[in-house]
């Protein structure tokens, strides 16, 4: 049975721990200074094709 090599999805990228730390931070900042000036989270599918 032959096997199938495995890929990044297109258009997908992988963070690894040393960048994937600070851009935690600095997300997690932005969403403090949204929410202090009173936006809410939302949350869709990113990858819903139209």
């Amino acid at each position: 049975m032959d096997s199938i090599a495995p890929e990044l999805a297109g258009g997908f990228r992988d963070y690894l721990p040393k960048e994937m730390i600070p851009r935690q931070r600095m997300l997690e900042k932005v969403k403090e200074v949204f929410e202090r000036f009173g936006f809410v989270p939302l949350d869709t599918p990113g990858s819903v094709a139209q």
